[in-house]
């Protein structure tokens, strides 16, 4: 669940380790799929030539551990370990093995083996391709959103790394530690997955938006502290977070907060959605703990990255005893919302020439968010 040192030990399955009481009550609600089930599995070992991975079969309740036949001198199960478990030549055809080293939220390297996920192609995750698709009724308990994104049954398995010369056949065994790391896996596939069909989806509907992330986006999905794509914002007509300083210089805006991600939830459920500049959208009234916030224009026009910029900076500048040169850093108490009668439109006018005629924001002249 973290980077900590882990001394604590699950006294159900003692095959997981974790640095606190904390942390174990986080990774419980995942956890308790398989701890008794693990420890009912360990002895039923057929042979040496058997070990561990994990099954997320489509029809049945939960994912279940299984052992898999590996070919001596091989780094991989055998096809006929496939076929035990009802799987059958098609199944493999039409699914990707990709291996990973670490874990995709912590960054953090396996120490013993390298965990293979088979997770469907591309065409067999598109919704567009699959629109009567089944999900996967293993997964809907843990997660329904992701068990409607991973159609069929999935397998994870253990290999060797590729700089393993010792190449032990006990390091590849998959046990409660990788179940957490090949949901995290899944998640994360769907996540991006799920980004992608969003823009393909937007066609030309769509119009430049600005995202400022939260620190679980940036922590955990290597997103920037804000960014400019192309968005929507379906259904929001109405601003989620008030905007009033937006709002006394004549820029339109919606806010609408996104979601958190489920890849970092329980990883980060409090400090993950801190967002210290979405603090500046409401100036003294905002709390810090906001989330990744998507910011638009009411009037349906582009709302460029520079835009954005300037106007929090030029909030920081009017309502902040002395604003930081990093907004990352300003926090809601720095913020006196006493202060918006300091704010006006013909201010933040000049305020904008100034800031980017005389340094042009990454290089170039970008014209102000009245002349769009």
């Amino acid at each position: 669940m973290c980077n900590h040192p882990s001394s604590k030990i699950c006294s159900g399955c003692k095959s997981i380790h974790y640095c606190s009481t904390a942390c174990q009550k986080h990774d419980w609600p995942l956890h308790k799929v398989v701890c008794k089930d693990y420890q009912e599995f360990l002895p039923t070992r057929p042979d040496s030539s058997h070990y561990s991975a994990i099954y997320f079969p489509a029809d049945e309740d939960k994912p279940r551990f299984v052992w898999m036949r590996y070919e001596a001198g091989h780094n991989h199960p055998q096809e006929v370990a496939f076929a035990e478990l009802g799987l059958s030549q098609e199944w493999i055809d039409k699914h990707d093995n990709v291996a990973s080293e670490t874990n995709p939220v912590l960054k953090r390297r396996y120490e013993s083996h390298c965990i293979v996920l088979s997770r469907p192609t591309a065409e067999k995750i598109c919704p567009c391709c699959t629109p009567n698709g089944k999900p996967n009724q293993s997964i809907s308990k843990l997660d329904s959103d992701l068990a409607r994104f991973c159609q069929g049954a999935i397998v994870a398995w253990g290999v060797h790394h590729t700089s393993d010369i010792d190449k032990r056949p006990s390091d590849v065994h998959l046990g409660p530690a990788d179940f957490r790391s090949v949901i995290d896996e899944m998640r994360l596939v769907e996540h991006f997955w799920n980004e992608k069909f969003h823009e393909l989806s937007l066609g030309q509907k769509g119009t430049i938006v600005v995202r400022l992330n939260c620190q679980g986006d940036q922590q955990f999905l290597d997103r920037p502290i804000i960014e400019e794509h192309v968005g929507l914002l379906a259904g929001c007509h109405e601003s989620q977070i008030p905007t009033p300083v937006a709002d006394r210089v004549g820029l339109p805006l919606i806010a609408y907060q996104n979601t958190p991600a489920r890849v970092w939830r329980d990883y980060a459920p409090h400090s993950g959605r801190q967002n210290h500049k979405a603090c500046l959208l409401n100036p003294g009234q905002q709390t810090a703990e906001t989330g990744s916030v998507t910011l638009g224009r009411k009037d349906g026009k582009p709302l460029l990255l520079a835009h954005v910029h300037a106007l929090l900076s030029y909030t920081a500048a009017k309502m902040a005893d002395s604003a930081p040169s990093d907004l990352a850093c300003i926090t809601p108490d720095m913020l006196h919302a006493e202060r918006i009668n300091q704010v006006s439109k013909e201010n933040f006018e000049r305020f904008y020439y100034e800031m980017w005629q005389e340094n042009p924001f990454r290089g170039r002249l970008v014209p102000s968010p009245f002349n769009i």
